[in-house]
C-alpha cells in the first residue's frame, strides 16, 4: 500500500465532510517531493482513527496536520487506523506500521478488543509490543485511552481502562486519558451508531490531540 501524508498541501475536495454511505478507510497516496524532508508523526488504531464513514480530510489525523502547517512544523502526518483492526493486527505488522520514515506514533488501539471482550492479557501484551517496538526504534509514541460502554460491566471496563494506564506508568510515555473526550455521548458529533465521531466530532478530537501533543512535547 501507498502512504498518503497531510499537512503541507491543504486542498479539501468538493465532497466536503458529510457521511458517507459505506465505510470508508484512509486512502493512501504517493509521497509529494516537497514533502520527503518532513518528519513523519504516524496515527495508528481503528475506525476511530481512520475517520469511520467520513472523508479522509475530515478525519483528526489530517486534522492535525493542518495545524503543524500552520505553524510550519517539521512534521506531517500519516493515518494508519484501520476500520476493524485489533491489537493484535498492529502488533503482527509493525514493519508495515513504523516504516523507517517514521519519527513519532500516536497509539489508540484496543477498542475493537474490549467490544468483543478479548481477554486483558492478550490486549495489554499486544500494545506493550507496540510500544517496546518504537522504544527500540527510536520512535517517539504517545498512547491514548479508551472507555468501553456501561453496558459491559464495571469490572471489566474498570480493568480495561486502567490497562492503559499502567502501560503509560511502565513505560514512562505521553497518556491522553480519553481520545473521545468532549465527543463521546454527544449526539450532535457523533454519527448515527452514537459510536463513531462526525466531522464536527473529529474536528473537537484534532484540537484536544493537537493540544496534548504540544503540550508533551512528542515532536521535538
Amino acid at each position: 500500500m501507498r502512504y498518503i501524508f497531510y499537512g503541507l498541501i491543504m486542498v479539501m475536495v468538493a465532497l466536503g465532510c458529510s457521511p458517507k454511505d459505506n465505510e470508508q478507510d484512509v486512502s493512501w497516496e504517493d509521497v509529494k517531493k516537497d514533502v520527503q524532508d518532513k518528519k513523519v508523526l504516524t496515527f495508528i488504531g481503528d475506525s476511530l482513527t481512520a475517520g469511520y464513514q467520513l472523508p479522509k480530510e475530515c478525519a483528526f489525523p489530517y486534522l492535525v496536520g493542518e495545524k503543524l502547517a500552520k505553524q510550519n512544523a517539521e512534521y506531517i502526518t500519516r493515518n494508519a487506523g484501520k476500520s476493524g483492526a485489533v491489537s493484535d493486527d498492529v502488533s503482527n505488522n509493525l514493519k508495515w506500521y513504523l516504516r523507517d520514515d517514521v519519527n513519532a506514533v500516536f497509539l489508540c488501539i484496543g477498542a475493537n478488543d474490549g467490544l468483543r471482550g478479548k481477554k486483558l492479557d492478550a490486549t495489554r501484551k499486544n500494545i506493550e509490543t507496540i510500544v517496546a517496538a518504537c522504544r527500540d526504534k527510536k520512535i517517539r509514541i504517545a498512547l491514548a485511552g479508551i472507555m468501553l460502554p456501561v453496558n459491559y460491566g464495571e469490572e471489566y471496563r474498570t480493568k480495561f481502562y486502567q490497562m492503559y494506564i499502567d502501560i503509560s506508568k511502565k513505560y514512562s510515555i505521553p497518556f491522553m486519558p480519553f481520545l473521545l473526550k468532549d465527543v463521546a455521548g454527544i449526539g450532535s458529533l457523533n454519527l448515527e451508531d452514537a459510536i463513531h465521531p462526525n466531522a464536527e466530532g473529529h474536528k473537537i478530537i484534532a484540537d484536544n490531540v493537537f493540544n496534548f501533543i504540544m503540550k508533551e512535547n512528542l515532536l521535538p
